[in-house]
């Protein structure tokens, strides 16, 4: 029988008062949240992430940034649970924004991924033995008037499933590095080519369509969904249109996208896009105020009848009920001071 209470973990900024990672309980029966509680101290821990053990990952979004890795224990039927820090150790680079895992294909290496924002630039941590294996610094070439793109600033960096390519969106250069996985001693990953994106757009976040080879990017600073297609056998990202995700009378802020679900801050909207794969276009289907202000992350629920939204500056955790990928209703909402991230557990 499929279980309907799902435990998922919150990741905070704590200039206020919040003071680290919370823990939570959703149950898909009502859309209800419950058993909130605070599980470790840590300074702005805004994105976490598991690795292939199911232990927990952390960024700490501070000047001098740090990455956190946690050995995770639960008691047997799941209700409870404890973090028990293995490491932590320094980003290289200011304000660390996103981590995730390198899988090599024939390395027993145990390998995570950071983006630093403020210096940009990424690193590659050895999970092992917590030494620093690479540092790829971003450089911006061509200036641009935007005020927010006065440098490089990665904010992302992900490989693509089962390939052996790793992307990395830069906000402030306008550009994806594509990198290659070399696996060899002196070098992890090398830079294979730039992706250029419309001026001014600011890249943010990326997700990688494999059946149809799409890719999608988040153009933060003028609101759009970008959308490249993946020619494999040239290992190009061809550029094959570029969305607004704005009506008339809303304002250019920022946007956070899983491809046909659309945050956006500024206008504390939520969008939902039908997908054509055939003609890379996109098709605004429903677009609503949803009554949360400054929209961080979302994620949708196990079951995925829901979406809860993580309100930085509304100090709340939305949760709406989705129909057929439209969403129905404001269900319900639980107060956390500045939320920034939702990561549900796996059972």
């Amino acid at each position: 029988m499929q279980t309907k209470q799902h435990n998922f973990l919150i990741g905070t900024y704590t200039e206020n008062q919040s003071k680290g990672i919370y823990r939570a309980t959703f149950d898909s029966s009502n859309g209800k949240i419950q058993n909130l509680s605070l599980i470790t101290e840590i300074e702005s821990p805004s994105f976490l992430s598991l690795d292939n053990n199911q232990n927990l990952l952390a960024v700490s979004e501070t000047e001098n940034g740090q990455i956190i890795h946690f050995q995770v224990q639960k008691n047997s039927n799941n209700h409870n649970i404890i973090l028990n820090k293995k490491f932590t150790v320094p980003t290289q680079g200011s304000c660390p924004c996103y981590v995730s895992i390198l899988n090599l294909s024939d390395s027993d290496k145990e390998l995570a991924m950071v983006s630093n924002y403020m210096t940009g630039n990424n690193i590659i941590v050895n999970l092992q033995d917590q030494s620093n294996q690479q540092i790829l610094q971003h450089t911006q070439t061509q200036k641009s008037f935007h005020p927010r793109q006065e440098n490089a600033h990665a904010h992302c960096i992900q490989q693509i499933e089962n390939t052996d390519i790793v992307l990395s969106c830069d906000l402030g250069c306008d550009q994806i590095y594509q990198y290659r996985v070399k696996q060899d001693d002196k070098q992890i990953l090398e830079l294979e080519s730039k992706i250029e994106c419309p001026k001014q757009s600011g890249p943010r976040h990326l997700n990688y369509d494999p059946e149809n080879k799409l890719l999608y990017v988040v153009g933060e600073l003028n609101s759009t969904v970008i959308i490249f297609k993946f020619e494999e056998n040239k290992r190009i990202f061809t550029l094959k249109n570029q969305y607004s995700t704005l009506t008339n009378e809303q304002r250019q802020q920022y946007d956070q996208n899983l491809p046909s679900h659309i945050l956006r801050q500024g206008a504390d909207t939520i969008s939902v896009f039908q997908i054509n794969p055939q003609d890379y276009s996109l098709k605004m289907i429903q677009n609503e105020r949803y009554g949360g202000i400054f929209p961080r992350h979302f994620e949708f629920s196990p079951c995925g009848n829901y979406i809860l939204i993580a309100n930085q500056q509304g100090n709340n955790i939305n949760v709406i009920k989705l129909t057929e990928g439209k969403f129905e209703n404001i269900n319900t909402n639980v107060e956390i001071q500045n939320p920034a991230f939702i990561l549900f557990e796996k059972i």
